[in-house]
């Protein structure tokens, strides 16, 4: 499993255009009662759930769905698809963008994490997070569930801190999860769900 951080991939004056646009109280975020779908106590196909997991309601703003752009905010991050093409030296297509915004949650403790998933979006091969803030609530990535169960929860094998910049990059079938933050009033964070040009169904 490869997992590869950058940081400062945009230049901080877009870092910092980013984080004032999406933090803005006008920007629009919708209310989603969880952070992934999932059957309560139960693993769901590409879910995963230990006793650490828990899930929380959380803000969203999707950008691009099934590679057509919803959002008239796409035109303002585009950059680090960009970026992300230079340093991977890839030519990538996304099929998923999407903004999630979380906050403190009390009835978290420390350990806790929301539900450890696999990126299931159609075509899509690579996976991209990209941090607007600093934050607390590390980005956790584990081996394959079934293979690292120890007295009853996961274990983890890396943490990626928010850092407003920051962009963590890993095949789509790495398992991940974040947590929500403990010590900031926010974390934002986008996703990008990537395919390989060439590799998407005609």
């Amino acid at each position: 499993m490869s997992i590869f951080v950058l940081d400062d991939v945009v230049p901080k004056a877009l870092q910092k255009t980013i984080a004032g646009t999406l933090l803005s109280p006008n920007f629009p975020l919708y209310w989603n009662a969880k952070t992934v779908e999932f059957t309560e106590g139960g693993d769901s196909p590409g879910l995963f759930w230990d006793n650490n997991t828990k899930d929380s309601p959380q803000l969203t703003h999707s950008v691009i769905v099934d590679g057509n752009q919803t959002s008239e905010h796409w035109g303002l991050l585009r950059t680090i698809l960009y970026q992300v093409i230079a340093k991977t030296d890839m030519e990538l297509e996304v099929v998923r963008c999407k903004i999630n915004v979380t906050f403190p949650q009390c009835n978290f403790s420390f350990g806790e994490y929301y539900p450890p998933h696999i990126d299931t979006v159609h075509q899509a091969e690579f996976t991209a997070i990209y941090y607007v803030n600093d934050a607390d609530g590390d980005t956790l990535f584990f081996k394959t569930p079934d293979q690292n169960r120890l007295d009853g929860a996961f274990v983890v094998q890396q943490a990626v801190t928010p850092k407003q910049g920051r962009l963590v990059f890993f095949d789509n079938k790495t398992v991940h999860c974040g947590a929500p933050p403990k010590n900031s009033n926010t974390r934002c964070v986008i996703n990008f769900n990537f395919a390989q040009i060439g590799d998407l169904a005609c």
